[in-house]
Formats: structure tokens, sequence, C-alpha cells
């Protein structure tokens, strides 16, 4: 596949496949926190219940570094947008490195040194056409963003997160829901400790959703 390109497979389910909605709201947290946990801990735990095909989710901030490149700098240093590009590319992936194998096993070598914050995206250097190394804190602005969003959720009047489960075709619905609901009661106290709410649609939320 070229670079960049990652295949996904759509999940099978149906037109009518939505089996239960989940509202998640937060009094402290940020919308860009609580989508990181939804993200990284809700979905993922509700796409191991069997029968669950996808979730899909509505609101939230997607956390994003940003790299606000200064133009003045960059013609200053003789640097091209190009290498600021690629130097950033080269601070955050992770890249194959073979494997090693032995008479029972094969172990997959991967390297990690991708940038894990703030600083170290900063840290990253550029080599200008002078041979001079140049940071990319140097000429650039780095912060904590966020992804532009397409959607909106409020629950119970309180902005939010919503999730709609999708069950797998030809699914027991009932079945399903009873696994999802037993889902989201072992899930709950480890968010309430995040002070982080999560509430079944069965519940009677209000929801409003809104795609922009």
């Amino acid at each position: 596949m070229p670079p960049g390109i990652i295949p996904k497979i759509t999940p099978l389910t149906s037109a009518a496949s939505s089996v239960l909605g989940i509202g998640i709201t937060s009094k402290t947290k940020s919308l860009t926190e609580i989508r990181t946990v939804t993200d990284r801990v809700i979905i993922p735990h509700l796409l191991s219940i069997p029968g669950v095909a996808d979730v899909n989710i509505f609101g939230g901030k997607v956390k994003q570094y940003q790299i606000e490149i200064q133009p003045e700098k960059l013609i200053q240093s003789n640097i091209s947008i190009e290498q600021i590009i690629n130097a950033a590319s080269k601070s955050s992936g992770v890249r194959g490195a073979g494997f090693i194998e032995n008479s029972n096993q094969r172990i997959i070598v991967n390297t990690e040194g991708q940038s894990k914050s703030l600083e170290d995206i900063g840290k990253t250097p550029v080599i200008s056409n002078k041979n001079q190394i140049i940071y990319l804190k140097d000429l650039a602005v780095i912060k904590e963003g966020s992804v532009p969003t397409i959607s909106a959720a409020s629950i119970n009047g309180e902005e939010g997160i919503y999730l709609s489960v999708q069950g797998q075709l030809g699914s027991d619905t009932y079945k399903l829901t009873q696994l999802i609901e037993a889902a989201v009661l072992d899930i709950k106290p480890s968010l309430l400790d995040q002070d982080i709410q999560i509430t079944p649609n069965y519940l009677g939320l209000q929801i409003l959703l809104m795609l922009r």
C-alpha cells in the first residue's frame, strides 16, 4: 500500500443494527480528555464483546500535537516546509526492524523512538541547506490542540460524547444488549474514579446530536 494509506474493513452490520446508545460526560474533564479515555478504554472494551460489530462516536475532541510553522524563520534559516514535514514524520514513526527467530518462535522487532511529548517534538532536528542543525522548536510553535470536529453531542443538556453500539448481522439483539449493559457496569467504577460518568440510553437520556 502507498505510504499513509491504511485499509479498513467495513463492519458486517445492517441498516437496523443499533443495539444500545451510551452517554459519556464529566464535570471536570475537558472534551479532549473524555474523548481520549473513550477512544483508548471504553470503545476497545465494548468491541471485545462477542456480537458487537462497531461503535459509532459523536462529540468530543481528538487530541493532536500541532506544529505551527513560522514562515519568517524558515526564510532566515533557508529551510523548506518539506524538510519540516519530513522531520516531523520521522520523529513520530514506528518502523519495523525485521525479526529474531529461534527453534519455536519468531519475535518481531520494532523501533519505537517516536516523540511522546511536546518537548520531544520540539527537539527534533532539522538540517538546513548550510549543514546547520536547527530544531523544530526554533522554526515553529509546538502545541497541543485537537482535530477539527464534525459532530457534537449533548447528554441531558451537558456537552459530552454519545456512543451508538452496532450489533453484528444476525446477532441476538436481546442477549447482546444484556452483554453490553454488563460491560458498562463493569467499567463504570474505574471511570467514576476519573470523574467520568457513563450512562446507557435505556435510563432515559435526553440526547441531542449535531453534525456540521
